[in-house]
C-alpha cells in the first residue's frame, strides 16, 4: 500500500458496525495465521472492545445483531456490503455454527470475545446443531455473546435445536442486494481468502500457490470484460482492510482495466494482475505492531516497513512458477524512475511495464480509497498530487492512465445536476462529461434499467440537461 501523507492522515477516530466487523475479521485472520496465543490476536481482541464500545456509545447499551444470508452481512435489515467483501470466513465459520447470526451485547469482555474467536476459529468441520455452538461458547465463560438462528421473516420459527426466543433480526432480502452487483461477491471475497492464505504461507516461509492465484486473476480479468463498471463500483466499497488484501485487489482491477487499453495479448494481461494482486505480498512478513501502527512511525519502524519490498522479491522468487513481472513489480513498486525511493540498489535499474503500471495504480487507490484515518481523495486531487511527484512515475504512462481513468473515474456513482444518481459506464473524450447509466431519480426512487437511460455526456443532447454535481461516496 501506498504510505504517502500517512503521518497526516493517522488519528481519525473509528466507529460502526462496519468496523466492529473488519477487527472481528482480523482476529479471526490473526488467530489462523499465528495462533490463538500469539500477541497479535491479543492486540486484535483490545480493538474488538474499543469497536464495540465506540457503537455502543451511538446505538445504546442493546446487542449488536449482525445476520448473513447468502454470502452477504446485515445490521438492522441493512446490507453492509463493504464489510462483507472481505468477510467471508467469518459468514463461513457461522455457517459452520448452524447460525444465521450473532448476538453481541456491549459489556462482552476480552475473554467472552476470545471465546468467540476460538470458536470460528477452530471448528473446521462444524457443529451438528446450534445450540451445540452456543454450549461450546458457554463452556469457555462466554454469556455476553451468542450465536442466533437465521430470521427469514417476522414469523419464522427458530431453527430445531435453539434454545429459546431471541430478539427479531428484522426481514431482510439479501437477493435485492446481490443483485446490486451483476457480478458475485464470491469472487471478491474468495480472492481475499486467496490472499490471507498466500499471506500465512509467506509468514510461515512456504510458498505462494502461483498457479491458483493466476487462475483469480483469470476470474477478474473476464469479469472486467464483461462488467468493468460493475466490478470497479464493487471494489470501491471497502472500507478497511488491515491485511492490504483489499488494497492489492484494488490495484489489480485498476492495473488490468488500464493495462487492456495497452495490450491486447491475454498473457501479457495475466502476468500484470498477478505482479499487481501480489505486489504487497512482502507485508506478510512486517511485523505487526508496524503494519498496523496507530502513531508516526519511527525512523526504525519506517526503515523495517520498507523491507516489505524486500521480503515481496524473495517470496516470490522462492516460489515454484515465479514470475519475473511479479518478482520485480514486488521488489520495485517504491522505487522511483529518478533513482530515489527504496529498495536502493547498487547499480540503476530499468523498471518493466508492469511495475509502472502497478505503481501508478497502487499510489491512485491510495490516495482515492477510504481509509480508517481518512475519506477518500477525488480523483481529479489524486492527479494533481501525483503529477507533483517530480521523478516518481512513468511521465507518458501516467497522461495515459489519467485520459482513461478521467475525473469520474468508471464505477463511480455521481449525483446529476437534476437530482438523480448515476453510474459511470466509461470515459469520453471529454474528462469531465463520461458515459453514465441513470439509477435512481431525483425522488430516490431506484429506476429499472432501460436503454434511454444510458447517456452520453459529452453530447449536446444530454449536456443540455444534465452535468454531474457530485460523487457520492459508495462506502459511506
Amino acid at each position: 500500500m501506498c504510505d504517502l501523507h500517512r503521518e497526516e492522515e493517522l488519528g481519525r477516530p473509528r466507529g460502526g458496525v462496519e468496523e466492529l466487523v473488519d477487527e472481528l475479521v482480523v482476529a479471526l485472520t490473526n488467530a489462523r495465521i499465528y495462533g490463538e496465543d500469539h500477541p497479535r490476536l491479543e492486540h486484535s481482541l483490545a480493538s474488538l472492545r474499543s469497536s464495540i464500545e465506540a457503537l455502543a456509545s451511538a446505538d445504546g447499551d442493546q446487542p449488536i445483531v449482525l445476520g448473513t444470508a447468502q454470502g452477504v452481512l446485515f445490521y438492522q435489515q441493512r446490507p453492509l456490503l463493504g464489510a462483507s467483501l472481505s468477510s467471508a470466513k467469518l459468514i463461513e465459520a457461522l455457517t459452520q455454527c448452524r447460525a444465521g447470526a450473532l448476538s453481541i451485547h456491549p459489556r462482552a469482555q476480552r475473554y467472552e470475545w476470545k471465546a468467540l474467536v476460538e470458536v470460528l476459529a477452530k471448528n473446521k468441520h462444524g457443529y451438528p446443531t446450534l445450540r451445540e455452538a452456543n454450549e461450546d461458547l458457554a463452556g469457555r465463560g462466554c454469556k455476553q455473546i451468542e450465536f442466533l438462528p437465521e430470521f427469514r421473516s417476522a414469523g419464522t420459527a427458530p431453527q430445531h435445536g435453539d434454545p429459546g426466543p431471541r430478539p427479531r433480526l428484522g426481514v431482510v432480502d439479501p437477493g435485492r442486494a446481490r443483485t446490486q452487483f451483476k457480478v458475485p461477491l464470491e469472487l471478491y471475497q474468495q480472492t481475499v481468502v486467496l490472499l490471507q492464505e498466500s499471506a500465512a504461507r509467506a509468514s510461515h516461509r512456504e510458498d505462494v500457490d502461483l498457479e491458483r492465484t493466476k487462475g483469480f486473476v483469470e476470474a477478474i480479468l473476464s469479469g472486467l470484460v464483461k462488467d468493468a463498471p460493475t466490478m470497479l463500483r464493487l471494489a470501491r466499497y471497502e472500507r478497511y482492510d488491515a491485511y492490504t488484501f483489499g488494497h492489492s485487489i484494488r490495484v489489480c482491477f485498476l492495473a488490468l482495466n488500464f493495462a487492456a487499453t495497452l495490450y491486447k495479448d491475454e498473457e501479457t494481461l495475466l502476468r500484470i494482475g498477478m505482479a499487481a494482486l501480489l505486489h504487497d505480498i512482502g507485508k506478510a512478513r512486517v511485523p505487526f505492531e508496524v503494519l498496523h501502527s496507530t502513531s508516526r512511525l519511527s525512523d526504525e519502524e519506517r526503515a523495517v516497513m520498507s523491507l516489505h519490498t524486500n521480503h515481496g522479491g524473495e517470496i516470490l522468487l522462492a516460489s515454484a512458477d515465479s514470475d519475473p513481472l511479479s518478482v520485480a513489480s514486488a521488489f520495485g513498486h517504491h522505487q522511483t524512475l529518478d533513482g530515489g525511493g527504496y529498495p536502493r540498489t547498487l547499480h540503476p535499474v530499468r523498471q518493466s511495464g508492469a511495475t509502472r503500471i502497478v505503481k501508478i495504480c497502487d499510489v491512485f487507490e491510495a490516495l482515492t480509497a477510504v481509509r480508517p484515518y481518512k475519506p477518500r481523495m477525488s480523483a481529479a486531487k489524486a492527479f494533481r498530487v501525483m503529477l507533483s511527484m517530480q521523478g516518481h512515475f512513468d511521465a507518458t504512462l501516467l497522461c495515459q492512465f489519467m485520459r482513461f481513468t478521467g475525473v469520474f473515474p468508471t464505477g463511480t456513482t455521481v449525483r446529476m445536476s437534476t437530482g438523480e444518481q448515476a453510474c459511470v459506464l466509461r470515459q469520453t473524450a471529454n474528462p469531465l462529461a463520461p458515459l453514465v447509466r441513470i439509477e435512481v431519480d431525483d425522488l430516490g426512487a431506484e429506476l429499472q434499467e432501460d436503454p434511454d437511460l444510458i447517456q452520453d455526456l459529452s453530447l449536446p443532447a444530454a449536456a443540455g440537461r444534465w452535468h454531474i454535481a457530485g460523487v457520492i461516496d459508495s462506502a459511506a
